[in-house]
């Protein structure tokens, strides 16, 4: 048998589709939410899934789950609102929907990201534990060191993390630079940028190709475009 538990009454606002944790927070503490008929300004407060939760006179129902894979293009911040008002994801994706990304891509990166507001299959597609391979193509400037694909394979320390990729593969080598793929099952912050710095590369492109099974050249969207797709198609 299933015990439910207690989550925080933001989390569970979050969870059901009506914003963020953070907007949930503003949300609650205006007075605008009810639990079993009991105005709630606490965002912390616990609470079960399963209560009635009113938001303005509603119930808040369970939401639709949803999944998008976008494009993104470069010089476009992987969020939906951007506090220092640099162009950002809205300006390509559905507003009408409180969505989530799955993971980043910086602003100089380009390539494949995912969107959601299934927390669910966000924790599954982020845990290292599920090892779920990201495949990037990468552009170094200049000449690669051959030495350097163990290198990257065996882990570098970083700020006393390790950073590790799982497969590094010359793809193509120019006069002035070399196209690398590079294959992830870590999700750290900035991980190749900061691997390839630390060697003393230069990076001119960083382009996301995959994730899990779910690949650009398999959907065939142009940088900016989206696309409905099914979490089936990813892991």
């Amino acid at each position: 048998m299933i015990t439910e538990t207690k989550k925080e009454l933001r989390r569970i606002l979050s969870k059901k589709g009506v914003a963020s944790r953070k907007d949930s927070e503003e949300i609650i503490i205006s007075g605008r939410v009810s639990v079993d008929g009991k105005i709630i300004k606490n965002p912390l407060e616990p609470v079960y899934m399963s209560q009635d939760i009113f938001l303005d006179g509603k119930e808040i129902q369970n939401k639709e789950l949803i999944y998008y894979a976008f494009n993104k293009p470069k010089g476009v911040v992987t969020s939906m609102n951007d506090d220092l008002g640099r162009r950002d994801i809205s300006s390509f994706m559905p507003t009408n929907q409180y969505l989530f990304p799955v993971g980043r891509l910086d602003k100089n990166s380009r390539g494949l990201i995912l969107f959601t507001n299934d927390n669910h299959f966000s924790d599954e597609l982020m845990s290292p534990q599920n090892k779920i391979e990201k495949i990037y193509r990468v552009q170094v400037k200049g000449k690669f060191i051959d030495k350097h694909i163990e290198e990257l394979k065996r882990g570098i320390f970083i700020d006393k993390q390790r950073h590790s990729a799982k497969v590094v593969r010359i793809l193509k080598t120019n006069p002035k630079s070399v196209w690398l793929e590079i294959t992830l099952t870590e999700g750290k912050n900035r991980q190749i940028r900061k691997m390839l710095e630390t060697l003393n590369y230069d990076i001119l492109e960083l382009v996301r190709v995959k994730i899990g099974k779910l690949s650009l050249r398999k959907l065939g969207i142009t940088p900016g475009e989206y696309i409905v797709i099914k979490k089936e198609w990813v892991i």
